[in-house]
């Protein structure tokens, strides 16, 4: 039997070759995204915040009410979103709200009403106050706020909102919702804004201006940088393709998104084949824009393996198993699943959510061989949080069709157990390396177990 051994490995980017593709481009604005409230669970603020009160949440017919019962007291609640919100495609937040007593000044630190995750680890420092206190109306009427995200400059996808309420001397506050949805529309106001601009000068100004938007593509601020790609992607000119393309390539990791969304406006070959390479990113923001683009310009996969990685990335799970790509949980054994053995190709791998809602966070991981000489390598792309305190133990086997095992490796990892304000969301690709497997020809399944052991036992 030939034991291997874990270790955390970040890899580059892979290139994928296509041989043919077709794409038909559509310019379909996105539907509204109603965000239902009806999951939204509290959670306590930092000690020292609050130290007495109550607060709870209920619901009257589809709208929301956020109840503070003492006076001088806050509460805040959180949620994660079903599918992350692509700020680029819905990149207007529409807030309706009757407020009553309910404080409306930022006397206390760190306050909102309403804020939006969009780090890659969703920590309490990453993120904006979309709708702050002073912003609203506290008289029993109904108002409406109307938010333009690309203010924001948000750097990913949100993937959970917090909401907060703070009660005036009276007591018994209630913040009452009745409206929280992101529009989709071509471009953010703010984006539009900058093409009017552009738009309404001379021929000879327009040349000039593209060629300044080109060299600002190199340009040391980043946010510079951010609004030059922005820009030329709005502004379709084809000239713009292979210098968005450079600036993919030879962006830093996390500053390529921009890029990437600019050539998504680009109905061209090669664009089609970076966002197809893109969809092997290590980042997960590279990969879902690349899915998202790919949808968008009415790309069809070009085989079993990019269909499977493109509904991975979209969280289209009955999908995915629907393509033969999933584990199954073995009967009697607890968080452990048995799966097909493919090479180059994502299997999906749902523990139960219930058993790990604190610690393992959606989406589902997934895992993906490749060969490597006579041995492979198993990578478990997985999303731990940062607290509470935990560590996990994972083994994978490789079996024959009997069901014989015929080599396993064992990883252990474990988190910070910071909390600061809200857990971290931590990315990790775990790889389990399998050496000179000599029995690898009559692999067929593999087997996947995972168990969690808290600070506290």
């Amino acid at each position: 039997m030939a034991i291997g051994y874990p270790r955390i490995w970040q890899i580059s980017l892979m290139v994928y070759t296509l041989t043919s593709f077709s794409c038909a481009a559509t310019q379909e604005d996105a539907e509204p995204r109603f965000i239902d409230l009806l999951n939204v669970h509290p959670f306590e603020p930092k000690p020292g915040w609050i130290e007495t009160g109550r607060a709870e949440l209920y619901s009257q017919e589809v709208r929301r009410v956020f109840h503070v019962d003492d006076p001088n007291r806050g509460m805040r609640w959180m949620q994660y979103m079903d599918v992350p919100v692509e700020h680029r495609e819905f990149p207007e937040l529409v807030f309706r709200y009757r407020a009553r007593r309910v404080l409306t000044d930022d006397r206390h630190p760190n306050t909102y009403t309403i804020w939006l995750f969009d780090g890659p680890n969703m920590g309490s420092d990453e993120g904006f106050t979309v709708v702050a206190p002073s912003q609203l109306i506290s008289d029993g009427l109904s108002h409406e706020i109307r938010v333009d995200l690309g203010e924001f400059r948000p750097r990913y996808s949100i993937k959970k909102l917090a909401i907060q309420v703070s009660s005036t001397e009276e007591g018994n506050a209630e913040l009452e919702i009745e409206r929280l949805e992101f529009i989709g529309r071509n471009g953010s106001s703010s984006t539009k804004r900058e093409l009017e601009s552009l738009q309404s000068k001379t021929d000879e100004q327009f040349v000039k201006d593209f060629d300044t938007l080109i060299t600002e593509l190199s340009n040391e601020d980043k946010h510079v940088r951010e609004a030059a790609a922005r820009t030329l992607g709005e502004l379709g000119d084809e000239r713009a393709t292979e210098p968005l393309i450079r600036n993919y390539y030879g962006s830093r990791v996390g500053a390529f998104d921009d890029a990437l969304w600019a050539l998504g406006n680009f109905d061209d070959e090669r664009v089609q084949v970076v966002l197809r390479e893109a969809l092997r990113h290590t980042e997960v923001s590279a990969r879902r824009a690349a899915a998202i683009l790919l949808e968008r310009q009415g790309c069809k996969p070009a085989d079993r393996e990019e269909n499977v990685r493109r509904l991975i990335i979209l969280e289209r799970w009955e999908e995915v198993i629907a393509a033969g790509s999933s584990a199954r949980p073995v009967p009697g054994q607890t968080d452990t699943f048995e799966g097909p053995f493919e090479i180059g190709i994502p299997i999906l791998v749902p523990f139960e959510r219930s058993r790990h809602q604190e610690h393992l966070i959606l989406p589902y991981p997934w895992i993906e061989f490749t060969q490597v000489g006579r041995g492979v390598d198993a990578i478990l792309d997985i999303s731990f949080a940062s607290g509470p305190k935990a560590s996990w133990t994972m083994r994978l086997d490789l079996l024959d069709s009997g069901g014989s095992t015929l080599g396993h490796v064992v990883a252990q990892w474990e988190n910070s157990g910071t909390i600061n304000g809200l857990a971290m969301i931590v990315h990790e690709r775990i790889v389990f390396q399998f050496d000179s497997l000599e029995e690898l020809p009559a692999a067929r399944s593999f087997r996947c177990e995972m168990s969690v052991k808290k600070e506290n036992g």
